[in-house]
């Protein structure tokens, strides 16, 4: 079943870059089964698939239910809610573009050090894809409009949404070290937001003169 889902995943995008790419069936693929809707599948699947054991039990019962972490899961859900309605009223672009503005090195420099700041922040509170999607496009912009090189901005802003270590809803892996109940919230902002720094400082460094 791990296998099959992996399959149906990454397969649509394969066949996306191929000349099948404008086929009715691979269209019609795309539009049936989306990626969001691959994995509930697999998981509904597991409820029905037997386990190879003499009970014949199936590998997944209901009473998975009483073991999940139903807070975690609204926790991260919530967040990326949040960074969606972010995005969708244009309050992270304004974000954005503020603090480009404010930025207190001028050039390339300061296009350099404000994308970083500017993808980690916004990876905080969304999704590592959903950052990128926001905050790449507006650095395009400034940096065209600045007359600068965009290659190295974009570069760094893409590196930056790769971060998020402050919040429980950065990414998934934070949220599961919180839903075991050992790490309070202050604990990961205080030491999160070393790591945020010292990853917008690396970044910076590595750009301006490797990238």
């Amino acid at each position: 079943m791990f296998a099959i889902v992996i399959l149906l995943w990454i397969t649509p995008g394969i066949l996306a870059a191929t000349p099948l790419a404008s086929a009715q069936w691979v269209k019609t693929w795309q539009a049936r089964l989306p990626e969001p809707a691959v994995p509930v599948a697999g998981a509904l699947a597991l409820f029905f698939l037997p386990s190879g054991g003499r009970d014949r039990a199936r590998i997944l019962d209901v009473g998975v239910f009483r073991r999940l972490d139903w807070g975690t899961l609204m926790l991260f859900g919530g967040g990326l809610s949040l960074g969606a309605m972010m995005f969708d009223s244009g309050l992270a672009k304004s974000l954005g573009e503020a603090l480009f503005h404010y930025m207190p090195l001028p050039g390339l420099a300061g296009i350099v050090l404000a994308a970083t700041f500017m993808a980690v922040l916004v990876s905080e509170l969304t999704s590592n894809t959903a950052s990128a999607s926001l905050v790449v496009p507006v650095v395009l912009a400034l940096a065209e409009a600045a007359g600068v090189d965009p290659l190295k901005p974009a570069l760094a802003a893409t590196l930056g949404c790769s971060f998020g270590f402050m919040l429980p809803v950065s990414t998934p892996p934070n949220a599961l070290v919180f839903g075991t109940g050992r790490v309070r919230i202050a604990d990961m902002i205080s030491n999160g937001i070393l790591l945020d720094v010292a990853g917008v400082m690396l970044v910076f460094g590595w750009v301006m003169l490797f990238g």
